[in-house]
């Protein structure tokens, strides 16, 4: 049986280039904040799902940008 060669597409391309200079770390604390919580954590546990830690990098992202953004609509109000 012949099976084709995968074939890289600039999109496929571009996804690796930004998960390899982004990281886990920084992906996983800000991916939810910017764009939705759902997708933005579907998005890291898809691109990081063999790394175990990534489900608490995800919960204290999201734990540490709602301080920082209550913070910031604190002062802002005041």
């Amino acid at each position: 049986e012949y099976i084709p060669k995968k074939q890289f597409t600039k999109t496929n391309k571009t996804i690796v280039k930004t998960k390899i200079a982004v990281g886990q770390f920084i992906f996983a604390m800000w991916a939810p904040f910017f764009l939705s919580v759902p997708l933005g954590s579907i998005i890291t546990a898809k691109f990081f799902r063999k790394r175990k830690n990534t489900f608490l990098i995800i919960v204290l992202g999201m734990l540490f940008n709602g301080m920082i953004t209550t913070l910031i609509s604190y002062h802002i109000i005041k």
